[in-house]
């Protein structure tokens, strides 16, 4: 994605660890996960996943 006389840029670092395979000149497969906290409900969720 980076040019090689070109910095990469944060958009490239992320894109670089997010990527999981990608063929030349295809689509990449990318991991995108979401993980939500909420302050008041966190504690028994974590208590439950032990």
């Amino acid at each position: 994605m980076t040019e090689p006389n070109r910095p990469a840029t944060l958009l490239d670092k992320l894109w670089a660890c997010h990527v999981i395979h990608q063929e030349l000149g295809g689509p990449a497969l990318i991991y995108i996960d979401r993980h939500l906290v909420n302050e008041v409900t966190s504690p028994q969720a974590s208590k439950g996943c032990a």
